[in-house]
């Protein structure tokens, strides 16, 4: 957590100890109104819109890179009220650099990651800070959640926050709020493009008019809100998540003391057959009925569950409408390994690359990344990164274009 701490902040609410972290969610959870809700939804929907339209210029659109660009604008809006193409790229391309650094090796030499996510981290807290005080001297008003933060400050009998607390949380929420949820959507085709029975169904629900989505519409799509949660479950964004121990107890014959750190590991629950029948086959109607207690752990569970999940779940339903709705999509995958690898003498940087079809198997990807490995057997390494990337094509055709 030292590492994702110089990253973030030490004040990112992912930081924080027991009760400054109750202190922080409960701040943080009451900017998630339902007004502040319907705000992101439809800025978020206009953005699928704008983007799908933009699709019909093309035969295959990347839906990673797409679902990326458009989460972090609509949680950039959100969060700051930020909507200037140039000024996004910026912030999005240092968000991508920290994001980068918090899963590598934290070695702050010059070059590596982590290095390069620090500097990119100096970067994003001078540009909040300039916003910050641009803010405090103007008079203008915006419906965005910095401005709540600094307008809590002015209250009587509340708690002030720092600058420091509000920049390291803002943050948080872009990063937290972009990877996973985009990350997630691009699962989320993958799955519909291998199971047409789900799509059709969601095709059911026929939203008209040209009204932009909103939460109460949202309520409606009961099979759009198990498709995502099912999409969720089998994805696992986040296949594990520690937890510290406040006092001693015991869980099935162990003893665990204060202070130990436990993982918990929810793909490993997600798959479980004793909880899920048939885990491997994606089944939205499995949320037909209740799950059992902390059985489906997407988002966390306790007081450290995801302050965004509502947010999330509703993005995800946006995309999925408007897509089923809009195109007749296959998708297609290429999947390419990549080792970067420094050796003693002088930092000096090498690339190989894999690919494998679309029918590859966890079996071929670590035969693939092991042949990989051994062609770096002559370097003297003291750092090496590792990367798998998916390039998911997803190719279009417009509904109403084809008899």
């Amino acid at each position: 957590m030292r590492s994702i701490a110089e990253l973030l902040g030490d004040q990112s609410i992912l930081c924080l100890s027991y009760q400054n972290h109750k202190f922080m969610r409960g701040i943080i959870s009451n900017l998630f109104t339902s007004n502040s809700m319907d705000s992101a939804i439809k800025n978020f929907d206009e953005l699928v819109i704008r983007t799908m339209a933009e699709w019909q210029q093309k035969e295959t659109a990347v839906v990673l890179n797409d679902a990326m660009k458009i989460t972090f604008n609509a949680i950039c809006k959100m969060l700051i009220s930020l909507d200037q193409e140039e000024e996004l790229e910026a912030l999005q391309k240092d968000v991508s650099e920290i994001s980068e650094a918090m899963v590598a090796f934290p070695l702050k030499w010059p070059g590596t990651r982590f290095f390069r996510g620090i500097k990119a981290r100096e970067r994003v807290m001078k540009a909040l800070r300039r916003k910050i005080d641009m803010r405090r001297r103007s008079s203008d008003y915006y419906e965005d959640f910095l401005q709540s933060l600094l307008a809590r400050n002015d209250m009587q009998n509340e708690e002030p926050l720092s600058d420091r607390q509000i920049e390291d949380n803002i943050l948080t929420l872009i990063i937290a709020g972009q990877i996973t949820t985009a990350s997630a959507i691009a699962w989320m085709v993958k799955y519909l493009d291998e199971n047409q029975q789900a799509k059709q169904l969601e095709l059911q629900f026929k939203f008209t008019g040209n009204a932009y989505l909103k939460l109460e519409t949202l309520s409606e799509m009961s099979y759009a809100s198990k498709i995502v949660k099912e999409s969720l479950r089998m994805a696992t964004i986040v296949s594990w998540f520690p937890r510290v121990a406040l006092r001693d107890c015991q869980i099935e014959g162990f003893h665990i003391k204060k202070g130990w750190i436990v993982n918990v590991d929810a793909r490993s629950i997600h798959y479980d057959p004793m909880l899920y029948a048939d885990p491997f086959e994606f089944n939205p109607s499995r949320f037909d009925v209740e799950l059992k207690a902390c059985s489906f752990l997407a988002f966390g569970t306790g007081g450290r569950t995801c302050l965004g999940i509502n947010l999330a779940k509703a993005f995800m339903m946006v995309f999925l409408h408007r897509l089923v709705t809009t195109y007749r999509s296959s998708v297609d995958y290429h999947i390419s390994i990549g080792i970067r690898a420094w050796s003693s003498r002088g930092m000096a940087e090498s690339n190989r690359h894999a690919s494998i079809d679309e029918d590859h198997s966890l079996e071929a990807l670590w035969t693939a990344h092991s042949g990989l490995a051994r062609q770096f057997a002559g370097f003297v390494l003291e750092f090496r990164q590792s990367s798998v990337e998916m390039r998911q094509e997803i190719q279009l055709v417009k509904i109403g274009s084809v008899p």
